[in-house]
Parts: structure tokens; sequence; C-alpha cells
């Protein structure tokens, strides 16, 4: 049986926590290992996956690399570049507002 091909992930590519993401987490209870635990906790939308990736040094890459993918097939991350995401750095969903909505709201 040939060996499983190791996941790839790019040390430039960020992650959000997705709301389903904030719940688990905030549960209290988890089926995810401890490494994806700390990976859940550390993605925070700014820091890419090789700076988090560094925080975890003991933790070896291929094993970072497939928890990351877990997380993101979980739903529990989403990756910024995504197409089509509205998670911004801060985690939130963003929302398109008019032109002019904060200067009439000011009248």
């Amino acid at each position: 049986m040939p060996a499983p091909r190791p996941v790839v992930f790019d040390d430039e590519e960020v992650f959000a926590p997705t709301e389903k993401g904030n719940r688990h987490l905030k549960s209290g209870e988890s089926a995810l290992s401890v490494l994806e635990l700390q990976l859940l906790v550390l993605v925070d939308g700014i820091h890419s996956a090789g700076e988090i990736a560094k925080r975890i040094p003991e933790a070896p890459r291929e094993a970072v690399a497939a928890a990351f993918a877990k997380l993101a097939a979980q739903k529990l991350i989403v990756s910024l570049k995504a197409l089509g995401s509205d998670v911004d750095a801060s985690g939130f969903s963003t929302i398109a507002v008019p032109a002019g909505f904060f200067s009439l709201a000011a009248n």
C-alpha cells in the first residue's frame, strides 16, 4: 500500500474562525485533537498559517497541515482567500453599506 501523500498548505494563507468554530470553542466539549484545538484557538484572521505553525514547534508540519485541512473541511475555519468569503480579519462578517449612509444618519 503506498504511503499517503502529505497535505500541503500555503504558509501565507490566512484563516479566520467561522461562527461554527467560535461556537465550538465556547461549547467546552470537543472531539478535536489537542493540535486541532490549538490551531482553532490560534486562528485569528490576521496571522498566516505559517506564523501559527511556528507557534507550535513540537508539531510536525504534516500534522499541522492535516489539522488545518480538517478544520477547514469541518467549516470551523475559513481561508480569507476563499472566493466569496465575507469574513474580515476580525473574524466578523462584513456587510455592504450604501454610499452616504453615515452622512445621512448624522443629520
